[in-house]
């Protein structure tokens, strides 16, 4: 595995590993696909008037053909993405479906990060691939970069990397490549005291969840209310509905760039005033003009989104405007085709970390908080 195929972004709140699935045999396939889907292609342009026989026979290799184009794409397109933080491992492939591989881990399970040596032979040859696994504490082990990987050594480098974010240190396991004889286990199970990254408030905010309680600008509130959007970039954005005693309610949306949470005040826009944007999902603009501002198209990301507690997912869109000084912007939402449109801003001009305007450790009041929202007014 060539440095170009593995990429490592780090900071103080999350471990980013990106491994590229191309390799030189990826060559090879498209060639080999090519010739086969070629053969199939002439066969079944030439049987016209022939017995059904002729029809049936060869679609189990128009199956095998299908298969292996997929794959040959996947391939040269796919990524795989591993990220790291104090609550989660998760690991995606993209983002050209694939039909296994995609984990996500609570932190606290994992006892260890190892290697595994698998080994094919055939009539000719022996050849090794290396899987890195996660050895958790229940005993089983799941695959977190199961795919093939050639490089022993590179294979090897990520363990550390991730064992050494998350705090563990590594002993022996059973089966694992580099260490014979390797016996290590844990019989009653007991978490070793791990060392854990300490986060600041901002990162803390995106794992807030309905009937937790903060403070936001001196005034204590309750979520009652939260949208999740995981995009195929890997990032995961929230929306909280915050609410206090006396029924103030803001919309609050946590954005995410790999390790970095932004934090934004937002709230629905009316039908009237979006219709004045006009916007088409169909052919969306670059530009928006709103209140006299314009808005600038900055991303447009796909995924899926879980409103509240439906665990159902929804196929999202989503177009994000923002102002040339990045302090205000638009948000368009396309869920099954239901456009919604937010407004949101910073808190304060001046302040772009939500260390800054935010303090966790007020006082909570004891006043019940009701909740007066209807789910339907939020999507």
């Amino acid at each position: 595995m060539s440095d170009s195929q593995l990429k490592i972004y780090e900071d103080e709140y999350q471990l980013d590993i990106e491994v590229s699935w191309f390799s030189a045999g990826a060559i090879f396939l498209a060639l080999f696909c090519f010739a086969w889907m070629s053969f199939l292609f002439f066969w079944y342009t030439n049987v016209g008037g022939a017995p059904w026989i002729f029809y049936v026979f060869p679609l189990i290799h128009v199956a095998v053909g299908v298969g292996l184009s997929y794959t040959t794409l996947c391939m040269f397109f796919n990524k795989s993405t591993v990220a790291v933080n104090n609550d989660y491992v998760s690991v995606k492939h993209g983002p050209i479906p694939w039909w296994r591989g995609n984990v996500h881990l609570a932190s606290e399970e994992i006892e260890q990060v190892y290697v595994k040596e698998k080994k094919s032979r055939n009539d000719n040859s022996t050849s090794y691939t290396y899987a890195v696994m996660a050895k958790l504490y229940d005993g089983s082990s799941k695959g977190l970069l199961d795919i093939t990987m050639t490089d022993s050594q590179k294979a090897l480098e990520l363990e550390k990397r991730i064992e050494q974010f998350l705090g563990i240190e590594d002993a022996p396991v059973a089966g694992e490549f580099g260490k014979s004889n390797a016996t290590y286990t844990n019989p009653t199970n007991e978490q070793r005291e791990r060392k854990r990254r300490l986060y600041s408030k901002n990162y803390e905010y995106i794992n807030k969840k309905i009937g937790s309680q903060l403070t936001f600008d001196d005034n204590s509130y309750e979520v009652v209310h939260e949208n999740q959007y995981d995009w195929k970039n890997g990032n995961s954005d929230k929306q909280l509905q915050l609410l206090d005693y006396l029924d103030n309610q803001i919309l609050l949306y946590i954005k995410q760039n790999r390790g970095i949470y932004n934090h934004f005040v937002e709230e629905k826009m009316s039908l009237g005033l979006a219709q004045t944007l006009n916007f088409s999902k169909d052919n969306p603009q670059s530009k928006l003009l709103y209140s006299g501002e314009e808005y600038i198209l900055e991303d447009y990301v796909e995924g899926k989104s879980f409103l509240g507690k439906e665990t159902n997912a929804l196929d999202t869109q989503q177009w994000r405007y923002t102002t040339a000084n990045k302090k205000k912007y638009i948000r368009v939402i396309n869920n099954n085709n239901l456009l919604t449109y937010y407004a949101g801003s910073l808190p304060q001009e001046n302040r772009t970390r939500a260390d800054d305007f935010f303090d966790l450790n007020q006082p909570i009041r004891e006043k019940e908080i009701r909740k007066n929202w209807a789910d339907e007014d939020f999507v």
